[in-house]
Order: structure tokens, then C-alpha cells, then sequence
């Protein structure tokens, strides 16, 4: 597992480019990546979590910015609540995994798990746009009739 992520590797998870990423920091003022000594941005597992959240708000749920903005400060709240929760599940998922792949490392069904989630959050994406483009199709299509 890499501690630091470019935001093109952020990108790229998300299939998104890289001026978006560089644009919601500036909508976002809890999206902070750092930058390394040569001034790159270095995005962290924490910044990734986030710019996830923002993805889905924006990209699947259809959220304005400012709605996004509001959602993350709503989640914000709950979170403080639930992590400990959360700590919980996921120390049992990961003896879970261990028990059942014993030869894998922990960090390999992570890694494969996270691609696999993000993987699904585009394929989500796509379908909602799919489905956009075919209302919009049907709309033409009746007001061409």
C-alpha cells in the first residue's frame, strides 16, 4: 500500500481528469492534498476517501456543488458518530480475509477490494448517464412526433 497517491493516479482510479480534482479543491475547502518538495500534489488514503464522496455526490446522486458541500458537512456530523463503528467492521472484515485467504497479504485484498469499489462507482456513473442520454433521446423522440 503506497502512502501518497499523484493526482493523476487520483484520477485515474476515478477515470475523471485531472484539472476536475484541481477544481473541486477549490470548491471544496476540506480537499487539501499536500504537495511534495517538488510542489505535485500528494494525495493521501484520507484525501481519496474524500474526493470519492465528492465523485459520488456529484457524478451519481446529481448534487449541485453547493448540495455536495452540504451533504459532506451532513456526513461530516454522522461520521464523528459512527466511526468507531465503522473501526469495528472493518477489524472484523479484515480476520475475515485473513482467515479465508491466508496466503494473500491483508493490504493485497485492501487494494483489490478499494479497485473494486471504485471500479463499481463508475460503472454506477455510466449507467446514470446511459440512462440520462436515453431520457433525452425519448425526449426528442416524442417532441419530434
Amino acid at each position: 500500500m503506497k502512502l501518497y497517491y499523484t493526482i493523476g493516479e487520483v484520477a485515474e482510479m476515478l477515470k475523471v481528469n485531472t484539472s476536475l480534482l484541481r477544481f473541486w479543491e477549490t470548491e471544496f475547502p476540506q480537499l487539501r492534498p499536500s504537495k511534495n518538495s517538488h510542489g505535485s500534489r500528494t494525495y493521501t488514503e484520507k484525501d481519496i476517501e474524500l474526493v470519492k464522496r465528492i465523485y459520488h455526490l456529484t457524478k451519481e446522486c446529481g448534487y449541485t456543488l453547493d448540495g455536495a458541500r452540504e451533504q459532506l458537512k451532513r456526513r461530516r456530523k454522522t461520521d464523528v458518530v459512527s466511526e468507531d463503528m465503522v473501526s469495528e467492521d472493518v477489524l472484523q472484515n479484515q480476520t475475515a480475509a485473513t482467515t479465508l485467504f491466508p496466503d494473500l497479504e491483508l493490504q493485497q485484498v485492501k487494494d483489490d477490494l478499494t479497485k473494486l469499489q471504485l471500479q463499481h462507482t463508475a460503472a454506477v456513473g455510466r449507467l446514470r448517464e446511459a440512462r440520462q442520454q436515453l431520457q433525452e433521446l425519448k425526449d426528442s423522440f416524442v417532441e419530434d412526433v
